[in-house]
């Protein structure tokens, strides 16, 4: 099959939620999901198209920010790039950033796991689970969603903030620009483009992916509470 259609409840807005079995549903490799909901948004019951990729078709090279597709890069077995859950192709990846386009997705958040040298600088079996993302995930979007118009700056706030907030229940965050509200504001330049060197990161640990790129926007002031 070339795509095998489920039909679900949508788990990103449902009050509980349930595991998919994808394989018992008889999709071999699942590469990314589309959601198309069946009436009344979210939280409705939705369709989802899964697409497949069988173990015997060699995956296709894509984008992924200018790079090879991410799941041939962990095929590298460099333990640079071995997470879990692990990376997948570039059709899952564009389905995220669909995803986040059109708010099935509510937050952007990372998974920020650093590691000595030693954990990552080995083989594949004893490398450590996981990689940087702090510092990155800003310019990440930016490159990823702002730079080619799927998403504004106001969007990047929301899902980077404001709906964290939100979900959180953190009332004194993710507030906008206004007179007597909490001063807790990042002052980004946009324009500024820099190459991710793991060695000048304020991290000790230097397992970012991300090496060697060259990524959009820069974090160039921090105020919490106004100081």
């Amino acid at each position: 099959r070339e795509l095998g259609i489920l039909t679900v409840w949508d788990l990103a807005h449902s009050a509980g939620a349930f595991p998919v079995d994808l394989n018992g549903c008889g999709a071999d490799f699942a590469v990314g999901c589309g959601y198309k909901y069946l009436n009344g948004g979210p939280g409705a019951p939705a369709f989802v198209f899964v697409a497949e990729r069988h173990h015997h078709v060699p995956p296709v090279l894509s984008g992924w920010m200018g790079h090879a597709d991410p799941f041939e890069m962990a095929r590298t077995y460099s333990p640079l790039y071995k997470v879990n859950p692990p990376l997948r192709t570039a059709a899952d990846v564009e389905a995220l950033r669909e995803a986040l386009a059109d708010g099935t997705i509510d937050v952007v958040g990372t998974d920020h796991a650093p590691h000595p040298l030693e954990s990552k600088d080995c083989e594949w079996q004893a490398g450590a689970f996981g990689m940087t993302g702090l510092e990155t995930a800003l310019s990440v979007l930016i490159e990823t969603m702002v730079a080619p118009g799927r998403m504004s700056w106001r969007d990047l706030a929301r899902v980077m903030s404001t709906a964290p907030a939100l979900i959180g229940r953190a009332a004194d965050q993710g507030q906008g620009l206004e007179v007597g509200a909490p001063a807790n504001i990042a002052v980004v330049d946009p324009e500024v483009r820099r190459t991710v060197d793991p060695r000048a990161q304020w991290t000790h640990s230097t397992n970012t992916p991300y090496a060697g790129m060259e990524l959009p926007g820069k974090v160039v002031a921090t105020f919490l509470h106004g100081r």
